[in-house]
């Protein structure tokens, strides 16, 4: 007994001995996985203050991750402008590496324009947004007024994504994983507005609202912009917030010359600068450390793949000179030696919900492209979406060139994502139908095309049902061969019902590297409602699939499906199956579908299949090298399908891809044709 007793004390003092290194160890752990963020009342806190300068603030990052090495807990963290967003989002558990990859990857140009990203966009938008160059936006939203070129639209898109997580209203400086604040003016007052709560990405919008260029923020209180104009490097803040030391990393002036002021940001980043000078001074009077970058000439415009790799280089070399600086520091705070990395947070998901009411306003857009076959081609739209009952839109497009057409549509929301519409269009086509290589036929007429449906749109789906009346005049046929239900009239009406699903996911219209497009389309022609000449109504069915696959390093591949099929008898000229085009259905018109090697408008039989595949390389950023091949089958008949016309086509090409659409030049054969044929065209495919 004696003996299991003094086991048992041994046991549970070396149980003990355990707990308490396990205690410790945990301890441990938990004040590294904290220690950015530690809130220690026996040593002084530290604040770090980013300064304004649209572009340059890529530097911010590599600052940042010097003071990470250099062991310096940040105990508060503010910034103005391109540092309001810096800050904001250190400040909200994003790590350095994780804001570096931002930089590095994101799409400037789009970011800093009127669009957002593709996929960012609801379907309907993307419907209507693909085919123009400049799409104008016209709002009447309460929250933005008119007052900049830029709505700033994709900026909010992405701040909202990067803090969806986050209530609508927090504190900043309890509610973060560091207390931050940020700072805008009031341009009525011109007074300073500091941000310490409120929502988070609209604060740093506000912050980073260049003055002419992106479109003020409104509130209850104030109407905001970039507060770099009266507080560009917000020490005073910082101080406010408690911190007892401040580390500052700002920009070196360039001298101003004539030929350092090259553009609208550079002249707003001039004016910013002397109205805040005076306060910048003295900011920088309370500052412990300084760390400022010599940018090299690079503005707050410079926001190209190799500018932002240069500010990130100069960040580091900047911070690493003061890296003995900053170990004396740690030094001074009793802080050991060891290396402090914020390990980042998972992107949470969007807020963006598809269940979102239409938001009004309105949209002025332009489109044009030349090409080698039809020359010039212009499209202009306008649409608008009223807030009253219903949600009522109106859209107006007008297309000029070979297929001239004016529409006119308005729609209705009765419930959430569902649409009900009429639309009404006067097209005229001139159109040259090829036959197994060879020009057949002109197709020269009048169409007026009335449309009623039903839809209900997804994010990336929209299903509709309906009918539309079309009406045809031919006033110009000549065909050198006999098709096998040639026009006899010169007035051909139909009745058509249809139901369409689509789905649409790919990240970009114009040389997409993922996603998926598909659909499937349903058709019942009559000429009197409920027949077809003197049969049955006439039904066509059409599917298509496409999907990109990233392979890595650039390297694109889409295979891809098409078919249509409809009865062998009772086919007019005017429905008949056509191909040829790359990448594009419907180009000339709605029933054609693409094959490389036939640009033209090949006619072919009633059944019809397609299979493709695309590689494609993209080089740099905008240059892309590309080769298609596909093969198809078709017949009159479907039991003639197998053993009837195998097609094979192939095509290689270069294109560049600009705000305007895709300069694009390839080559082409096909068995059809027997011949090489080159394509050249400039523009979105419309």
């Amino acid at each position: 007994m004696k003996n299991y007793n003094h086991s048992s004390m041994k046991f549970f003092s070396f149980l003990k001995s355990m707990l308490l290194l396990l205690a410790f160890a945990c301890a441990t752990s938990a004040s590294a996985q904290d220690s950015l963020n530690v809130q220690n009342t026996h040593r002084k806190k530290v604040g770090v203050v980013l300064s304004g300068g649209g572009a340059k603030g890529a530097a911010h990052v590599s600052a940042l991750r010097i003071i990470e090495e250099a062991g310096i807990p940040i105990d508060v963290i503010t910034g103005t402008s391109i540092g309001s967003i810096v800050g904001g989002l250190y400040a909200n558990g994003y790590s350095c590496d994780q804001m570096d990859s931002l930089f590095r990857t994101q799409d400037w140009q789009l970011l800093l324009t009127n669009s957002s990203a593709r996929l960012d966009k609801p379907f309907s938008q993307r419907e209507w947004e693909d085919k123009y160059i400049l799409n104008a936006r016209v709002s009447d939203r309460k929250n933005i007024i008119p007052g900049g070129i830029l709505s700033g639209d994709a900026v909010m898109n992405l701040l909202n994504r990067l803090t969806s997580d986050l209530p609508d209203s927090i504190d900043f400086t309890t509610q973060l994983k560091i207390p931050y604040g940020c700072v805008a003016m009031d341009v009525v007052s011109g007074q300073e507005i500091d941000f310490v709560s409120g929502n988070l990405a609209k604060a740093i919008r506000a912050s980073m609202s260049i003055p002419g260029v992106f479109e003020p923020v409104r509130t209850d209180q104030y109407v905001l912009v970039d507060g770099g104009a009266v507080n560009n490097y917000p020490v005073d803040l910082a101080k406010s917030l408690g911190a007892d030391i401040i580390i500052g990393v700002t920009f070196k002036k360039n001298p101003r010359t004539v030929e350092n002021v090259k553009n609208v940001a550079d002249v707003l980043t001039a004016l910013a600068a002397d109205l805040s000078n005076k306060k910048f001074g003295g900011n920088v009077a309370q500052t412990d450390l300084q760390i400022d970058v010599d940018v090299h000439g690079l503005g707050a415009a410079s926001f190209t793949e190799e500018a932002i790799d240069s500010l990130i280089v100069y960040g580091d070399v900047a911070a690493r000179a003061k890296l003995p600086e900053l170990i004396e520091l740690r030094k001074s705070l009793g802080l050991p030696d060891t290396t402090l990395r914020q390990t980042g947070r998972g992107l949470p998901p969007s807020k963006q919900n598809d269940s979102r009411k239409p938001v009004r306003g309105g949209t002025l857009s332009v489109g044009s492209r030349i090409d080698s076959e039809e020359l010039a081609s212009v499209m202009l739209g306008a649409c608008y979406q009223s807030g009253r009952t219903l949600y009522p839109k109106v859209e107006l497009d007008f297309r000029l060139g070979k297929r001239s057409y004016g529409r006119a549509a308005l729609s209705l929301s009765p419930a959430t994502n569902w649409l009900i519409g009429g639309s009404y269009r006067y097209s005229y086509y001139e159109m040259r139908l090829y036959h197994n290589g060879e020009h057949t036929t002109d197709l020269n007429y009048l169409e007026h095309l009335f449309h009623l449906g039903v839809s209900r749109y997804w994010h990336d789906m929209k299903a509709e049902i309906g009918a539309k009346f079309q009406s045809r005049r031919y006033d110009d046929l000549y065909s050198s061969f006999e098709w096998q239900m040639p026009i006899t009239n010169k007035i051909e009406n139909l009745l058509i019902y249809f139901a369409d699903f689509k789905y649409d996911n790919q990240d970009s219209e114009v040389y997409p590297e993922r996603g998926m497009k598909s659909g499937v389309r349903l058709e019942y022609l009559t000429d009197d409602g409920a027949h077809y000449g003197e049969n049955h109504g006439l039904m066509q069915f059409g599917v298509h699939y496409e999907h990109a696959i990233p392979l890595g390093k650039g390297f694109t591949l889409m295979p891809s499906v098409y078919g249509r099929s409809i009865p062998s008898a009772n086919t007019s000229l005017g429905n008949q199956n056509m191909i040829g085009g790359i990448g594009t259905m419907g180009h000339y018109i709605s029933q054609q579908l693409p094959f490389a090697g036939i640009y033209r408008m090949q006619v072919v039989g009633n059944h019809l299949g397609i299979v493709g595949l695309t590689g494609r390389k993209r080089i740099g950023k905008n240059h892309n090298i590309f080769a298609v091949a596909n093969y198809a089958k078709d017949a009159d008949e479907i039991r003639h399908f197998l053993s009837e016309n195998n097609r094979l086509g192939a095509a290689l090409g270069y294109g560049y891809k600009t705000p305007f659409g895709p300069v694009e030049g390839h080559f082409s054969w096909s068995n059809t044709t027997s011949k090489f044929a080159f394509f050249l065209n400039l523009g979105f495919m419309f």
